[in-house]
């Protein structure tokens, strides 16, 4: 079980299923002749290991005798750490924790997440959506559905074989340290463009085709022609295509 805290994207499910920003784990061993209790602090909304600390007493004495001040002291260090950051607010258009362009804030955290961020321009790629022409059950076209189809495509297509497609790329990526990245639904990659394209943000490669993780047909995605803002209808999703991945936070 310890080593499921290694597992980010578990981590970060556990957290946002307590609908906890953050979890503090930690482990008792022995250390010469003392007693040694560490901590760590785990960032669910950046899904990652942000710090730790340990407190320790004599071996000889009564562990009882210490609980009391040692829940105080690991309190008052966790409190106090410089690796737990302070709450920040981002805006649109901000550099995101990933190094790339916030492009949506829904007000408030729910389901875990706030905000939005493209992935830097320099990660965008080219991929087919799938090998063959065949359905992926249950993705949807809504702002907070991507990350869902994402898996959902990607589970498919590794029970068909397939690889390289452009979800299992997304959920294999890892950029500035983070790996929690998804191929945008239709709505939230026509957000991605009016936000950052038309607003001039994010360094939007305005050239070409894009996939989303919605399915329009077995044979089609909901594909988007950033050249004009016009989805494209005729493509097939054995076509490869740009993708820009997007994460929340």
């Amino acid at each position: 079980m310890a080593d499921d805290w290694w597992d980010s994207e578990r981590t970060a499910e556990l957290g946002m299923a307590m609908k906890a920003d953050w979890i503090v784990f930690g482990e008792i061993g022995g250390f010469d002749s003392d007693t040694l209790v560490t901590v760590q602090f785990y960032d669910v909304h950046a899904m990652r290991l942000a710090g730790g600390t340990y407190v320790g007493y004599p071996s000889a004495d009564d562990p009882l005798g210490h609980v009391g001040p040692l829940v105080g002291s690991l309190m008052e260090t966790v409190a106090a750490s410089p690796s737990v950051p302070a709450e920040r607010t981002y805006a649109v258009g901000d550099t995101g924790p990933a190094g790339g362009t916030v492009f949506y804030d829904k007000g408030l955290v729910d389901d875990g997440w706030r905000y939005m961020e493209a992935a830097p321009p320099g990660s965008v790629f080219r991929a087919k959506w799938s090998m063959d022409k065949h359905g992926v059950e249950g993705t949807d076209t809504a702002i907070g559905s991507g990350r869902r189809n994402t898996r959902l495509i990607a589970e498919h297509l590794d029970g068909r074989g397939e690889s390289e497609c452009a979800a299992q790329i997304c959920v294999a990526m890892e950029v500035n340290g983070f790996g929690d990245w998804f191929m945008p639904s239709k709505d939230e990659l026509e957000l991605m463009y009016n936000v950052l394209h038309l607003g001039g943000l994010g360094g939007f490669n305005a050239r070409g085709f894009y996939h989303t993780s919605s399915e329009r047909t077995n044979e089609k995605s909901w594909q988007l022609d950033v050249r004009g803002g016009n989805w494209e209808s005729a493509t097939s999703k054995t076509n490869p295509m740009n993708v820009r991945a997007a994460r929340v936070f």
